[in-house]
């Protein structure tokens, strides 16, 4: 049965990370300052009260209640019995046997369905409303003083110190965007004629948002293998015997804010159509531990407009006598989540799957790249995005607010890139469509699709350059841009399917297989040197004006530049030096040739050739070395020597190195605390890779859940083995048929009855 299926799948996932899914349950609830402290923070950086009055005032038990109506009876079923696996496992093992940090915590209990919808909510807008910088705006947003408020009778919660400059940084600085790679070939473009597809999310390796691997299978209903977020009973990446499919954030917004013009005297009260409306307040009650660590109750009120709650940063988006800011996110109404994620597992070809996308739009913030065993590729930038058209931008948006419009629909994404709509007209509210499944968003017939018999592809770009050879164009500015530059990572992954599908690889023939794939995924190769290190060289050169480093230092660090391979392998000598070079010489964009819209990708950029530039040049390859001087970094250090994996217990030298020098397989490391000088620890990765073709008898897959399965290290001693094969640049088999699980000697088999 459907409630079966969940059961297994809840205990499962309990076994393997019971304290991530706890700890889920602990912020969706609203609880995290009772058990943990109001003034601390989650693992995503967070404050705890913060958390808490937004998860009561967005998960409250009537939109919990919409939430589970509108799920079909397959997810309704598999949740209810999801929710009694995870309580089966609780009773039989607890978590007195763990070596996790939930060890006997008083947090891990029971849960419920409406613990799982509560995570699901939350997990559609975590890149919208319910992200930290939204979070903060909302339950800090506060009326100008003396605005007539009640008298409280609980203890007000203050804005913490720092918290406003922190939410105004943020607003304003890149952010650092979560990634993946997709690409999908069809019968021209194959090596067999079927569907190919290629998978490689990069997501957190923490938390809720840590992806993990399941194989959900009901005899004569769906059998699909993929990963997804704890909770979810469906995979997000994954394949079934005929169809394989992944997710690629999309830059299309979800989101829009609304200014409120005020109504004279009374912050509490906004105009539209000349008329006063009167916000709501919505008092919110938490109970967070004391000094003494006794339980007492805090509070804030949030206030409500038509649009949605009021939310406030300190500087543009004050709220003042005068204007306020509310802000609406698509996701928050949207109940097909699960639902979707179904739907992929059920379709037999991109045909189906598509249609249940144009169905639902359920698929919050994921562009789908599909291939089908009938030879189809597939791109569907399908979700929820506000009805704003062009002529609304041009209209709606006060002039204050244009310049920013030129950022929204970038990527990478930038938060203060967000449309501002006058929110003292109605005519300015999303419109409607009479297809769309929800009011105020787009058709599924007005978003971005294409269905291809050579190739698909999305590194997180717009839709415009899915495929060269048939741009997708004409889309609002909200759902897709065209005629922007082409980011890095994407201009890699074109230039490596460009050389395979042109016999231009070194290798045989000119089609795609798995083979390809894999060694594109493992290549780390460096686009911005293949493209600007010659140019880079030839600036190498006397006379080195005032270095701070002396100029024998200088000529050998050219010297190990000629020599690198440019690539960032671990034994590749060069890279580190490159890296913090190009890192400063990226940001400097009048190095570099002016964007031509009919040449958009990185591999058509050029840097300058003039006398200016060579001398910027020099002296940026003299601060790159003085630099990892300072680090106490040798200039021909390698990754093997620097750059390490280490969620578990043994560090795992890991290669690659961030995206915006080009590396299609994007690595992120930072230092920490205690490293040996010049020592990084990857913080952020490939977290799952799934190459899935088809055969005559079903699909063939090769993948790897580099992060791991397991998290708590008495669970599995070997957790951190997929994180060596990714160093060891191995892919493995998943067992899929029934055939191929019986033949699996690490197989262990659990039966439960209840």
């Amino acid at each position: 049965s459907d409630a079966g299926v969940g059961y297994g799948l809840g205990y499962s996932v309990a076994e393997d990370r019971l304290c991530d899914l706890m700890d889920a349950v602990l912020t969706v609830r609203g609880e995290r300052a009772r058990f943990l402290g109001a003034d601390k923070a989650s693992s995503y950086g967070l404050n705890n009260l913060r958390s808490d009055l937004f998860q009561k005032w967005f998960n409250d038990d009537d939109a919990v209640a919409r939430h589970l109506a509108a799920q079909s009876p397959t997810i309704a079923e598999m949740l209810r019995g999801y929710a009694a696996g995870v309580n089966r496992y609780l009773r039989d093992k607890g978590s007195s046997a763990r070596r996790d940090a939930c060890r006997d915590a008083a947090w891990v209990r029971p849960i419920a369905v409406q613990d799982l919808a509560r995570l699901t909510r939350w997990q559609g807008v975590g890149l919208g409303i319910g992200s930290n910088a939204a979070i903060v705006a909302v339950t800090t947003a506060a009326p100008p003083a003396g605005a007539g408020q009640a008298r409280a009778t609980e203890p007000q919660v203050a804005l913490s110190p720092g918290a406003a400059e922190r939410a105004a940084a943020f607003d304003e600085a890149p952010v650092d965007a979560l990634s993946s790679n997709a690409a999908a070939f069809g019968r021209l473009a194959s090596a067999n004629g079927s569907g190919l597809l290629f998978a490689n999310p990069h997501l957190p390796s923490f938390g809720s948002s840590r992806l993990s691997l399941l194989h959900v299978t009901r005899p004569g209903h769906y059998d699909v293998l993929g990963s997804a977020f704890v909770g979810m009973p469906f995979p997000t990446v994954g394949f079934n015997r005929h169809l394989a499919y992944t997710g690629t954030i999309s830059q299309s917004q979800h989101l829009s804010y609304f200014a409120l013009r005020l109504a004279p005297g009374n912050p509490l009260a906004y105009l539209v159509d000349g008329r006063v409306e009167a916000m709501k307040p919505r008092t919110l009650r938490v109970e967070a531990a004391g000094p003494d660590g006794r339980p007492e109750v805090r509070q804030h009120t949030i206030y409500e407009t038509r649009y949605g709650p009021v939310f406030a940063l300190p500087g543009r988006y004050a709220w003042t006598r005068e204007r306020a800011f509310a802000i609406r996110d698509a996701n928050s109404e949207n109940p097909n989540l699960l639902n979707q994620l179904e739907s992929y597992a059920r379709s037999r070809d991109v045909a189906e799957l598509h249609a249940a996308q144009l169905r639902l739009l359920g698929n919050s913030w994921l562009i789908v790249t599909a291939a089908d065993d009938r030879g189809q590729a597939y791109h569907g930038n399908l979700t929820p995005v506000p009805r704003i058209t062009d002529d609304m931008l041009a209209r709606c948006v006060d002039t204050e607010f244009r310049p920013q419009l030129a950022e929204v629909g970038t990527y990478p994404p930038k938060p203060a890139a967000v449309v501002v709509l006058d929110g003292s007209r109605s005519d300015c509210s999303w419109s409607e469509h009479a297809d769309a499944p929800r009011r105020g968003i787009f058709a599924g017939s007005e978003l971005p699709r294409l269905l291809r018999e050579d190739f698909v592809q999305n590194s997180n770009d717009s839709s415009w350059y899915t495929n060269p050879a048939a741009p997708l164009t004409g889309f609002a500015q909200v759902v897709s841009r065209e005629r922007i530059p082409v980011w890095w990572r994407t201009s890699m992954g074109l230039r490596g399917i460009a050389e395979r599908l042109q016999g231009g690889d070194g290798k045989p023939g000119n089609k795609m297989d798995a083979a390809a794939l894999q060694a594109l995924f493992y290549s780390f190769r460096v686009l911005a040197a293949e493209q600007h290190l010659d140019a880079i060289l030839a600036a190498c050169t006397p006379p080195w004006a005032a270095a701070a480093v002396p100029e024998a230092e200088l000529e050998r660090a050219c010297a190990i530049l000629r020599r690198w391979d440019r690539r960032a392998d671990l034994d590749s000598r060069g890279y580190l030096l490159f890296e913090r070079l190009w890192l400063a010489l990226v940001g400097e964009a009048g190095l570099f040739e002016p964007f031509d819209a009919q040449r958009p990708l990185r591999t058509d950029q050029r840097l300058r050739s003039d006398d200016a530039t060579r001398t910027r040049l020099r002296t940026l390859i003299a601060d790159a070395v003085k630099s990892m001087r300072d680090s106490g970094i040798a200039l021909d250090a390698r990754l093997a020597d620097t750059q390490y994996f280490a969620f578990g217990d043994r560090p795992i030298a890991w290669p690659g190195g961030p995206e915006n020098t080009g590396i299609y397989n994007r690595v992120d490391a930072a230092p920490w605390p205690g490293a040996q000088p010049g020592r990084r620890r990857v913080v952020g990765g490939p977290t799952h890779v799934q190459i899935v073709g088809f055969g005559p008898d079903g699909p063939v897959n090769l993948s790897l859940l580099p992060i791991g399965q397991a998290t708590d290290p008495a669970r599995s001693p070997h957790r951190d083995d997929q994180a060596a094969l990714f160093a060891e640049k191995q892919l493995v088999r998943f067992p899929f048929s029934a055939a191929e699980i019986a033949a699996d000697a690490a197989r262990v088999t659990v039966e439960l009855q209840e």
